[in-house]
């Protein structure tokens, strides 16, 4: 192993936040020897090279890719950068001026995970999947019954076909493995610490497209 990134697509829509997560997992790369900044930008260009055209083809012109943001850790998931990696990105869905029911609406992609490997405890999750909430979704996209069209099948299909793959960086030079995080916390009371009960990592093998519309997890209402 050589250490995680996390990267976060973060979008607006009608003044509502929208995040994405993404996860890889490095084949070669040593953290104690690079800088992680200069390093996590390439990472974060590698990722963004790949995964955003295809992300925003789907989506209508009101929401607005704004950036992405990269954070490494070590092998053990010690965070390497004290302030996440920047990138401004600030470009529009591709999907046209299209009319949605509201920012909440998405198409649930479910990614298929390998084995689960262990990073800190000593247990693993007895759920072992993960998924992308991928939208707003326009309402020409789908039918009376909240099945997706044809078209809109496609463009979900081409992003999905990304979020498995493994990317190459050039330099530094190293394969990102696109995977998932499962972890779960002992809460305790002030002044204790909370504890991790356990972390692992899965490898990203696959994904199964929905047929319908769900709705995005959200803590606040919509604006």
């Amino acid at each position: 192993m050589a250490g995680f990134a996390k990267i976060t697509l973060v979008g607006e829509h009608y003044g509502n936040r929208i995040i994405n997560v993404l996860r890889y997992r490095f084949d070669a790369y040593l953290l104690e020897d690079n800088n992680p900044y200069d390093d996590g930008l390439a990472f974060l260009d590698t990722c963004l090279a790949t995964v955003q055209a295809p992300f925003l083809n789907g989506l209508p012109s009101t929401y607005l890719l704004q950036r992405g943001e990269l954070v490494l850790y070590s092998d053990n998931y010690t965070v390497q950068n004290a302030s996440p990696v920047l990138r401004s990105i600030e470009v529009n869905g591709a999907g046209g001026s299209l009319e949605t029911t509201g920012s909440i609406i998405c198409a649930n992609v479910h990614l298929q995970c390998g084995l689960q490997h262990q990073i800190n405890g000593v247990l693993k999750s007895p759920r072992n999947r993960g998924y992308i909430a991928y939208g707003p979704i326009g309402e020409t996209y789908t039918d009376s019954y909240g099945h997706f069209t044809a078209s809109f099948h496609t463009d979900l299909e081409n992003f999905a076909k990304v979020l498995d793959d493994t990317l190459t960086c050039v330099a530094p030079p190293t394969a990102m493995i696109p995977i998932r995080i499962h972890e779960k916390w002992l809460n305790l009371p002030a002044p204790l610490h909370d504890t991790i009960i356990y972390r692992t990592y899965s490898d990203v093998l696959g994904y199964a497209l929905p047929r319908r519309i769900a709705t995005r997890k959200s803590r606040l209402p919509e604006a």
